[in-house]
């Protein structure tokens, strides 16, 4: 028996290609069917590993990094069989990969295992192979990230990302695709570099990749403190980078009196405290006529034009 999508799907599935038009999924790993992230969004109903990704790409909480599917759903319902796609931005841990038993190394995994694609992507999966090494090491950028994206957008000015993954991340090694010598074609896994190719210097310049980077600021922001030294407090600097900040004693500093005035650095600081006063900027106050103690602004001469009162300075 045929079974026929409803108009309102078919429009659907359409919008949401036409939100990925310009980019393609990318293949990134065979995953453990027992992975399960802890901030997803999930359907039962796309046709296949695409049509999941084009649903993470254009779902309303999106767009999402990561697209999980398997062609058969844990749950049953009158029709076409249901399908899996999990939307996520995390990525699995080393661990969790899982071996495909293809053995040309395409994006191919068993039926017991998630395929896991990037939602949208400016490169093109190449293959698993058995074994791969670089011709010369100096010439390319090698490093360890956590996720498979991290890895492909440090590669954006070279021809190739390869990586696989280790226990405390993944290796990545970008270079031109000559550079690499290529063993045997494989069934993609743990212990299998994955190539992928593209255009040098393409990038996607898009809501995805601006979420992108703040989800990776926030998780790298959560898994480092700032540390100063006892009695000073780390806060943003202003107009610099998200990661950058100074120690200032919240004491006695003039323009970060009792707190951060541009903000705390470490989230348990902001969590604990006040945010500071510029005590220059206070009304009325003459250049030079304030000072901070004890975490407090006090004002002890005034503009022309105002007066000092009760430690303040009024309009005369």
């Amino acid at each position: 028996m045929l079974h026929f999508l409803a108009p309102l799907t078919l429009i659907a599935l359409a919008q949401l290609r036409l939100a990925r038009a310009d980019y393609s999924t990318l293949f990134v790993g065979c995953v453990s069917y027992s992975f399960s992230p802890s901030t997803s969004t999930s359907t039962f109903s796309t046709l296949d590993a695409q049509d999941c990704a084009s649903y993470c790409y254009g779902d309303s909480q999106g767009p999402w990094t990561y697209a999980y599917f398997n062609p058969e759903a844990p749950i049953r319902k009158r029709g076409p069989a249901p399908t899996m796609c999990i939307c996520s931005m995390e990525a699995p841990a080393a661990a969790e990969y899982a071996t495909s038993s293809d053995t040309t190394g395409s994006a191919t995994c068993d039926t017991n295992q998630l395929t896991m694609l990037t939602s949208a992507s400016t490169y093109t999966f190449e293959g698993c192979y058995e074994t791969a090494k670089l011709d010369n090491p100096s010439t390319a950028k090698l490093g360890t990230y956590a996720d498979p994206q991290g890895c492909l957008a440090s590669c954006k000015a070279y021809e190739v990302a390869a990586w696989y993954p280790l226990s405390g991340g993944l290796s990545c090694a970008c270079a031109s695709s000559s550079s690499f010598e290529r063993g045997t074609l494989g069934g993609c896994g743990p212990t299998r570099p994955y190539f992928a190719t593209h255009a040098v210097g393409d990038s996607i310049n898009s809501q995805f990749a601006k979420r992108q980077l703040r989800e990776r600021l926030v998780k790298e922001r959560s898994e480092r403190t700032a540390l100063c030294p006892k009695a000073m407090t780390a806060c943003r600097v202003p107009g610099a980078f998200i990661d950058s900040f100074e120690c200032i004693n919240t004491a006695e500093e003039l323009e970060s009196c009792g707190g951060c005035a541009q903000g705390f650095f470490n989230d348990n600081d902001a969590a604990n405290a006040s945010i500071g006063v510029d005590c220059t900027s206070v009304p009325g106050v003459a250049r030079g006529g304030v000072s901070c103690t004890s975490g407090t602004c006090e004002v002890f001469a005034c503009r022309p034009g105002w007066v000092l009162l009760a430690g303040a300075c009024v309009p005369s």
